[in-house]
């Protein structure tokens, strides 16, 4: 896990091809269940993923499915 980051909003996230945005609700799921979360409590929004060797090394949360620049990210992972 890369805590060392500091990630406060969507524009935190480093437009890079390691993260992935993930909007649909079937993946979020699948990805939640995989790192041993509740998919129900973020049931509201959209995730930001990367991962290494074919491991999340990294999932961050936001409200909604449109990730404009100033909303709020959390990390779930």
């Amino acid at each position: 896990m890369s805590d060392t980051e500091t990630f406060e909003t969507v524009s935190d996230v480093p437009d890079s091809d390691e993260w992935v945005l993930v909007t649909g609700s079937h993946e979020r799921d699948i990805i939640l269940d995989h790192i041993r979360e509740d998919p129900s409590d973020w049931s509201h929004g959209s995730l930001f993923v990367r991962s290494y060797e074919g491991a999340y090394t990294d999932v961050l949360f936001f409200g909604g499915t449109v990730p404009y620049l100033n909303k709020d990210v959390t990390r779930v992972l």
